[in-house]
């Protein structure tokens, strides 16, 4: 999060330099986050994985005459940061909330849709966004990492780590000199040997076309302001996270006095001397667990769920912080149809990795930083084997109702049969069933995105991310997940194999133009193998042409319209 006021105490100090043969390191989770404020200021609100991808490459591509010596991002949650993340997401959960009450009409278009025509983005434009930017995309750094990991000239540098990324970056600077490039002001406490630190934010481009940036050096800084060593830097900081109106001379006399609180200054210098890592689990083929195809969150639980065991008598409990989707708060949350998918993963992981027992507790919308998180228990190998084959079963049917096609309307049928299961099996009501007998999706030129509609497209994301969390732990160690699995992997394995990119996972767009253009009845006709769907009354029929009328208009009728599902909630079980 940064030491508030460190970096404009420090500012007289910068060098402003090009950075023309400079060796970089790059924080990770700083440019991902950076490449979306990017694209907002150049007006794109809600920009598509494609395009954050793509301008990250770009972005780097600027820098060609530098060699990136790595780009870190975090794969662990150190113990001592976990108040912070819940802190973030409690603001998150209250963003969305409050974001959704105030726009009860819809959401407006530029936040859930990127634009359709292509975007022309100068990567160094600065100045702030035009409208009030809402939830960052759900999957915004994980498509970042995928469209590096699919550059060949970046894919060597991509590496996802057993620890936060700032530790790694300054061992980086210390070993190959260079600028670590970071939106992060604590990596100027961190021990940076002669290498220095530029912010994002302070990297731009000349008059003559020339990448530039104001260079921190903090050796060269603090020797000339009188502190010659580590310990002197740490407490320079120190001082300034407690006070931060106190001139300069007043923090260089406070450090060379006794310090007033030891044990406060003590637990500010162990995050930058004595960084948690953990412990990369070793499979049974005798590899370690690689963390590179994994994606940061996924990353994070795995190596909970297999660090040696606990002291006797220790609570074990595993956190899985889901990314935040954009979905309707006035609804159950997005992510709860899926579980039973991501219950199929932690217990396959739980019987391929070393550790101990153990439940995992996700937190989904955190409405409290001391919130407990939603549990969900490990399944024996029997069930871990009967699960699988049955997705694995419903994957494969499809597929032959299909004939074979894997095409993007397969996917996106996948993901509304998967949850309709997961809703189904825990008799809860079908809301997807709902939306698609109502069949009113949004056209081209609504402006307003029907939060019913918001919702059912991150039901559907929510599916796809925890079929990708399946298949990146399959991928993780194939032996492995082959002996933990049974007899079905091989078939699941097989189908997983092509499941979409980020760039091509469902999204406002892509959904409702593939729902208004599939063939009349091709869509019930499939699920009827899967789910007894309630016949529509005439009156919902001629609603739903009604609709299907004005969307072809570009809007959505507002009226509203009787559920068919909730008419007959007991026809809606899942067929054997």
């Amino acid at each position: 999060m940064g030491i508030p006021h460190l970096i404009s105490t420090l500012e007289p100090y910068v060098e402003h330099m090009a950075l023309t043969d400079v060796d970089v390191v790059v924080d990770g989770p700083g440019l991902a986050h950076h490449i979306l404020h990017v694209c907002r200021v150049n007006g794109v609100d809600h920009p598509s994985y494609q395009l954050l991808g793509k301008t990250a490459v770009a972005w780097l591509d600027r820098l060609a005459a530098q060699n990136a010596v790595m780009i870190y991002f975090d794969g662990y949650l150190p113990k001592s940061k976990l108040p912070v993340r819940m802190q973030r997401a409690v603001k998150s959960t209250t963003q969305l909330a409050s974001f959704c009450g105030s726009n009860r009409r819809g959401c407006p278009r530029c936040h859930i849709i990127a634009p359709a025509k292509a975007v022309s983005i100068d990567a160094f434009k600065t100045g702030r966004p035009e409208t009030r930017p809402l939830e960052a995309p759900s999957f915004l750094v994980p498509a970042v990492i995928e469209a590096l990991r699919r550059s060949q000239k970046y894919n060597p540098t991509v590496q996802v780590v057993p620890a936060e990324a700032d530790g790694y970056c300054a061992k980086a600077a210390v070993e190959h000199g260079g600028v670590v490039i970071t939106s992060d002001s604590d990596l100027l406490v961190h021990d940076l040997g002669s290498g220095g630190v530029a912010l994002l934010r302070n990297i731009y481009q000349d008059d003559a076309g020339a990448v530039r940036a104001a260079v921190y050096f903090p050796r060269a800084i603090f020797r000339t302001l009188g502190l010659s060593n580590a310990a002197d830097i740490c407490r320079f900081a120190y001082e300034r996270s407690c006070s931060a109106h106190t001139t300069t001379p007043m923090l260089i006399q406070a450090c060379s006095e006794p310090v007033k609180d030891e044990k406060g200054y003590e637990e500010f210098c162990v995050q930058y001397q004595e960084e948690e890592r953990a412990e990369i689990p070793t499979l049974s083929t005798g590899q370690s667990l690689a963390l590179d195809g994994l994606d940061p969150r996924w990353s994070e639980l795995l190596l909970q769920i297999s660090q040696p065991r606990p002291p006797a008598g220790a609570v074990t409990v595993f956190r899985m912080f889901l990314p935040v989707l954009i979905d309707s708060s006035e609804k159950g949350t997005a992510w709860e149809n899926s579980r039973y998918i991501r219950q199929l993963a932690y217990s396959l992981a739980r019987h391929m990795l070393p550790g101990t027992n153990g439940a995992v507790h996700e937190y989904r919308r955190v409405q409290t930083i001391d919130q407990g998180g939603r549990q969900v228990i490990m399944l024996p190998q029997s069930s871990v084997h009967a699960e699988l084959r049955d997705v694995a079963d419903t994957l494969e049917q499809l597929s032959r109702l299909l004939s074979g096609k894997r095409d993007a309307l397969y996917w996106l049928l996948a993901y509304i049969v998967l949850d309709i299961r997961g809703s189904a099996a825990d008799a809860r009501s079908l809301f997807v069933v709902d939306m698609l007998q109502q069949k009113k999706w949004p056209g081209e030129t609504a402006e307003n995105i029907p939060w019913a509609f918001v919702h059912f497209v991150a039901h559907m994301q929510a599916i796809y991310y925890s079929l990708r969390m399946l298949t990146q732990l399959i991928h993780a160690s194939m032996a492995d997940a082959r002996r933990a699995a049974g007899s079905s992997f091989a078939k699941l394995a097989q189908t997983l194999e092509k499941l979409p990119l980020l760039e091509e996972s469902p999204d406002a767009r892509t959904v409702s133009m593939l729902l208004r253009n599939a063939p009349v009845g091709k869509i019930d006709e499939i699920l009827t193998h899967f789910v007894e769907l309630p016949k529509p009354s005439p009156a919902v029929q001629k609603s739903a042409k009604r609709a299907k009328k004005s969307v072809s208009n570009g809007s959505v009728s507002k009226r509203p319209m009787k559920s068919a599902a909730a008419s007959n909630m007991f026809g809606l079980l899942p067929m054997e």
